[in-house]
């Protein structure tokens, strides 16, 4: 089994191959960018938290990936939700910032996402054929550096 996202492979050993015990704890191991790593290691490689503000994992390489949700403004017409702060801040340059809509049944929006900055943005949105966003949720994530 593995799962995969854009930099990182997480897989379960076959308990049956001929690993190095020391080096595959209990059959368990990730490959972070063609680094071999037992769960200990990669544990102290990655800080993982939570507060008001979202979640937020820490590398050790200086990559942050912060996540929330947010819900929209009710109403048909366009609306800002301002002032969304990450869980931690981010250095050097902007973070690339992603939203995704979970749509309530029937309730499709147009959304951007407006003025990023280190700390906070903003999300800009309005339903698609004047429909009311009342219950509708926006997943955001962003990644960026935080050393």
């Amino acid at each position: 089994m593995s799962t995969v996202s854009t930099k990182f492979q997480f897989q379960l050993a076959d308990p049956t191959d001929a690993f190095d015990n020391d080096k595959f704890i209990k059959g368990n191991f990730n490959t972070i960018e063609g680094q071999v790593y037992n769960k200990t290691e990669v544990d102290a490689k990655a800080v993982y938290g939570t507060n008001a503000n979202g979640d937020y994992i820490k590398f050790d390489n200086g990559v942050l990936i912060c996540h929330n949700t947010v819900n929209a403004i009710a109403g048909t017409t366009l609306q800002t939700i301002s002032g969304l702060t990450f869980p931690l801040p981010f250095v050097g340059s902007t973070p690339e910032v992603q939203v995704t809509h979970r749509s309530v049944s029937g309730k499709f929006a147009n959304w951007y996402v407006l003025n990023p900055t280190t700390t906070t943005f903003s999300i800009v949105h309005q339903g698609v054929s004047a429909a009311d966003l009342t219950g509708t949720l926006f997943s955001w994530e962003a990644i960026g550096r935080w050393k």
